[in-house]
């Protein structure tokens, strides 16, 4: 006789393959974002120790061409010509300590919140597939991604302003004078950030909430319904 899944357990194996696949996704971002992190903390040296530091600068400066431009089959700029750059790549002597602070340790800090969300997020899902009393174990792990994404990313943007405030006392030698070039426009901290982890928060609460029963383990999950 062959037995016949009912709608609750197709649901079920439906809901299981869910949280797989989430935990995998989880699970990979963590592992690359951990790369991330390596890789940001390799390169925090060179803002902190090296003389001249070469920065790469945002700008909506105009740049004027001087000299003599030759042409000899790849694009050239005409003399006199007007450009409006968008970035800028110059070397920068005697920054200020807090600015090559903030030039090292920002973009680490979006690395570790990254990295720290992502593991949060496997975990979670994890518990979920472990144990029946998941809800409330993978709500905290939510409610500690919340938290990573609010600290980490309000420790990102001050960084980040931080470094754009020094950046903008660099100067350029132009033709008719030394031009100011801005990083970008003033420092501006974005609350988005702040609202997605209360979303978070939110989520977990709603998780959190569920009974305990009606989690499946992931025993219930894979057992098949018996035949009446």
């Amino acid at each position: 006789m062959t037995a016949v899944r009912s709608p609750s357990s197709r649901r079920r194996t439906s809901l299981e393959w869910t949280v797989r696949a989430a935990w995998l996704l989880a699970f990979l971002a963590a592992a690359l974002s951990l790369v991330g992190v390596l890789v940001a903390a390799g390169a925090a040296i060179g803002p902190l120790t090296s003389e001249p530091l070469t920065v790469s600068i945002a700008t909506a400066e105009p740049l004027h061409a001087v000299g003599q431009n030759t042409y000899g089959g790849t694009p050239y700029v005409a003399d006199d010509a007007t450009i409006t750059a968008t970035r800028i790549t110059a070397q920068v002597s005697d920054l200020a300590v807090a600015t090559r602070v903030g030039l090292a340790f920002g973009p680490l800090a979006w690395a570790l919140t990254g990295a720290g969300v992502a593991c949060s997020l496997a975990f979670a899902f994890a518990r979920l597939l472990r144990t029946r009393a998941a809800p409330r174990r993978a709500a905290r792990s939510i409610v500690i991604a919340a938290l990573v994404t609010a600290i980490g990313t309000s420790a990102g943007q001050i960084l980040d302003g931080i470094a754009q405030t020094g950046l903008q006392h660099v100067m350029w030698h132009g033709p008719t004078g030394v031009n100011a070039l801005g990083s970008g426009g003033d420092f501006t901290f974005q609350l988005g950030w702040l609202f997605i982890a209360i979303g978070g928060v939110a989520i977990a609460a709603v998780i959190a909430r569920q009974e305990g029963d009606a989690s499946p383990t992931a025993s219930e999950w894979r057992s098949p319904p018996s035949a009446g």
